[in-house]
């Protein structure tokens, strides 16, 4: 009984979410963008936080070069929340974030508090990134790297382990789909994993499906393997 509830209850969240409407307002030169998603785990960089599914709502404003974002994700089973911040300026091909992440156990949020800072405690991880995007229409590879310069990211002495990101993805259209290649890796062993390596390997496709004459619902599928952790995950992905 308990099962066909929680099945029927999941359908009732994913008809709920077709019908949220992604909007966009623009004042002057400030835009404001949001949106909703859903994906059947939740998969980042080669790593999996939550083997449930999760909703994913997000919002931005945005001004001149600067953007304020905030995005979350909560799993259905109750366990697994996070809620992050964003900052990022951009300008001829040069993307720099600053970007906040923190998780709780929605199950006993007693044991999180959000304002705490102090290094040795916080839930926190404050990261830097740095985007570029070529001005290559043939090759418009994108290139990411990043780095954790605060927070819940310590090595076993108590000090900060500066886990460090790098990432090349190859964007392309093939029947009616967006895809991307992409190939990730850490420089040392931390929050990615215990060694330097590969830890994020994959391809992924998006179609847009047409629902109404002004409406489509983009639908993605991606395949990610983390040869560092000897991981596979094959993941799919709503967003409206």
């Amino acid at each position: 009984m308990k099962k066909v509830l929680k099945t029927a209850g999941l359908t009732t969240l994913i008809v709920l979410l077709f019908q949220v409407k992604v909007h966009a307002q623009e004042a002057g030169e400030v835009s404001l963008e949001s949106s909703v998603g859903f994906c059947s785990r939740y998969v980042w960089r080669g790593l999996l936080f939550d083997d449930a599914p999760n909703i994913q709502p997000y919002i931005a404003v945005t001004w001149k070069n600067f953007t304020a974002a905030t995005w979350g994700s909560y799993a259905t089973s109750g366990n697994y929340a996070e809620v992050d911040l964003f900052l990022s300026y951009c300008n001829e091909g040069f993307t720099l974030c600053v970007n906040d992440y923190f998780t709780e156990d929605e199950t006993d949020m007693s044991i999180s508090d959000y304002s705490e800072w102090r290094r040795d405690e916080t839930n926190h991880l404050i990261e830097a990134v740095l985007i570029y995007e070529p001005p290559f229409q043939n090759l418009p590879f994108q290139f990411t790297a990043s780095s954790f310069v605060y927070g819940a990211d310590l090595d076993d002495e108590g000090d900060q382990n500066f886990s460090t990101y790098f990432e090349v993805k190859y964007p392309f259209s093939f029947h009616k789909h967006d895809c991307n290649v992409f190939i990730g890796g850490t420089t040392h062993d931390g929050f990615y994993a215990n060694d330097p390596g590969i830890v994020n390997l994959g391809v992924s496709a998006t179609k847009q499906f047409k629902i109404s004459e002004s409406t489509q619902l983009p639908v993605s599928t991606s395949l990610t393997f983390n040869p560092s952790n000897r991981d596979v995950f094959f993941v799919f992905n709503i967003s409206i």
